[in-house]
Order: C-alpha cells, then sequence, then structure tokens
C-alpha cells in the first residue's frame, strides 16, 4: 500500500511478493541486460520509499510515541513481574527449607513416641501378670489349705487371673522376655493342677447330688473359659455310667452263680432246670431294680445340673450359665440341656 504514484510501482512490487527470489531478479536483469535501467528504478522506488515511510512517522508521530511508552511500560512490568516470580522462588525455597526440618523432627518423635507406647505396653503387661502371677500363686496356697468349699472358691479366684495372664500373654508380644518365659512352664502346671481339681470336685458334686458344690466347680470352669468343656465332660461321665449299669444289669453271661455253670451247659446259655431258672430270674429282678435306681440317680444328677446352670450367673456379665452354654437358651425355665441328656 506504501508503494504507490511511482514508475518504479510495478518492479517494487515484486520485491513483496512471498515468492520473491533475487538471483532470478539479477539473472532476469543480466539476460535482458537492463541492469542500469533496473539499477536507477530500484534509487528511485527506495526514495519513494523513505519519502513515504517519512511522511508515515510524521502523520502518526504521536501514536509511535504512545506505543513506545507502552512498550518501556511493558518493559518495566516485565521486570517486576520477573524480579516477582525470582523472590517467589527464593521464599519457596525458604518455606520448603522451614517446612521440612519440622517435618522431619516430628516424623523422628513420632516413630520415638511409638516405640515409646510399644514399650510401655509391654511394661505395664510384664507388671500386670507379674501381680496376678502373685496372687495366682497365693489362692492356690490359700486353696490347699482350706476346706472343699474355700478351696473351690480359692481355685475360682486363681482360675479367674490364670485366664486373664492368658489374655494378656496373647494379645501382646511377649515372646523372649525371660521372665515371662521362666513363669509359662509354672502357668501350664498350674493351670493343670486347677482343671483336675475342679473336674474331681465337679464330678464328686455331680454324684452326691451338691448344688452348692456344683456351682462352686462350674464357678472354676467359667473363670477358666472353660465351662462348655466341663459341663461335656461331666454329661458324658453321666451317660458313660448309665450305659454302663445298663450293660452290666443285661449281662446274661454272669446270671446265676459260678458254681452252676456247668449246670448251665455253658456261659450264657440260661438255667438248666427249674430250681436254677428261679434263681436265675430272682436275681434278674433284682439286677433290673438296680438298674432302674442307677437310671433314676444318673437323672436326678442331670436334673440337678440343670438346676444349677438355670440359676446360677456370671458374676462379671451376670449371665446365666446355662446362657453362657447356649446363646439361644431361653432364661431360668429352659430344660433343652436336660431334654437332651434324657
Amino acid at each position: 500500500a506504501m508503494i504507490s504514484g511511482s514508475d518504479g510501482d510495478d518492479m517494487l512490487s515484486q520485491f513483496v511478493r512471498a515468492d520473491f527470489d533475487a538471483k532470478e531478479l539479477i539473472k532476469a536483469a543480466v539476460r535482458k541486460d537492463t541492469i542500469s535501467d533496473d539499477l536507477a528504478q530500484l534509487r528511485q522506488g527506495i526514495s519513494v520509499l523513505e519519502n513515504q515511510l517519512r511522511e508515515q512517522v510524521v502523520s502518526h508521530h504521536g501514536r509511535l510515541i504512545e506505543q513506545v511508552a507502552q512498550a518501556k511500560d511493558l518493559e518495566a512490568l516485565t521486570d517486576t513481574v520477573t524480579d516477582g516470580v525470582a523472590r517467589l522462588q527464593t521464599s519457596l525455597v525458604s518455606v520448603r527449607s522451614s517446612i521440612r526440618e519440622p517435618f522431619e523432627v516430628v516424623k523422628s518423635k513420632t516413630v520415638q513416641l511409638e516405640h515409646l507406647q510399644a514399650a510401655g505396653e509391654i511394661l505395664r503387661a510384664v507388671i500386670r501378670i507379674r501381680d496376678l502371677s502373685d496372687k495366682l500363686e497365693r489362692h492356690m496356697a490359700q486353696g490347699d489349705v482350706k476346706g472343699e468349699a474355700g478351696a473351690m472358691k480359692e481355685l475360682a479366684l486363681a482360675a479367674g487371673h490364670l485366664n486373664e495372664i492368658r489374655g494378656i500373654m496373647s494379645r501382646a508380644d511377649l515372646e523372649g522376655i525371660d521372665e515371662l518365659e521362666s513363669r509359662r512352664a509354672w502357668l501350664d502346671s498350674t493351670d493343670t493342677q486347677i482343671r483336675a481339681r475342679a473336674t474331681q470336685a465337679l464330678t464328686d458334686a455331680v454324684q452326691m447330688r451338691q448344688q452348692q458344690e456344683i456351682a462352686n466347680a462350674l464357678q472354676v470352669f467359667l473363670a477358666l473359659g472353660a465351662l462348655p468343656e466341663a459341663v461335656e465332660r461331666a454329661e458324658r461321665e453321666m451317660l458313660k455310667l448309665a450305659r454302663n449299669a445298663v450293660a452290666t444289669a443285661l449281662d446274661t453271661s454272669t446270671l446265676g452263680d459260678a458254681s452252676d455253670e456247668k449246670a448251665r451247659g455253658g456261659r450264657g446259655k440260661g438255667p438248666a432246670n427249674a430250681t436254677a431258672a428261679g434263681a436265675w430270674k430272682a436275681e434278674l429282678w433284682t439286677r433290673m431294680e438296680a438298674l432302674m435306681d442307677a437310671l433314676a440317680g444318673k437323672v436326678s444328677q442331670a436334673w440337678n445340673l440343670q438346676r444349677v446352670l438355670a440359676k446360677k450367673r456370671d458374676p462379671q456379665t451376670h449371665q446365666l450359665l446355662l446362657e453362657v452354654l447356649d446363646s439361644e437358651a431361653r432364661g431360668e425355665r429352659d430344660t433343652r440341656w436336660f431334654a437332651a441328656f434324657w
């Protein structure tokens, strides 16, 4: 648009084309032998361009000055932003440094605190086990010198301490602690002793149908956390004795005197004559009466055990012992355990 109003316009217009090639221009001038003319036209075109540029500068002097000022302002703003970014980076480095150091300190202290807490828990567990062991030993000693009822109460307390010791050992990592390792054999031995004495006491109390003694023995197993096993063992023992009584009463091979064996023609073949038959029948009825008494006794023993289970409660949870055995038990009137035995 600036190249106008001149004879060199046609020549100069080629300089603004995108495909302008200086070599081709020189080759064409040499080929046409118009170098002098082309130079003159170029000088004229340059003069025209200079005049047009001068006019543009003069006519737009104000805007050019304004744009130069804006450029300076922009340069100053750019310098300000650059300085701000540099300061921000410096601040970030400082903040990172100031944060990292406290973070590392907090991290280290947190690890130390975790270790201290773990050590404290182990120490509390060891101290608690030591105290419980002393109480366990004391109750075991008192159980040896007291009467049967008092001994069972002492054994129940000892069993509670033993069960708590077992629980602490199972929850805390106490492997490798010499004091506790040395106690393990003693704890196992004490556990065996408590179970043996409580089992014998429960067996005797069930056979004698002594409800208070049954309750005392069951409290020992409750404290050990072994009540279901103890009741099941007592039930098996009663059933075993009942089956033995039935087998003995109905064993015809033992009926009659041993001296009549030859007369009977061998064991288990019945009496050989009317006199022997009368004695054989009388002894059989005597055995059946004894069997009925024995079975009635076992049923009575089972019923006494049922009554204790339905009356006595766990002193800590206040659950009936029957409910400890069976979570679906429906209180004192629930007789399903006795019905299952029957």
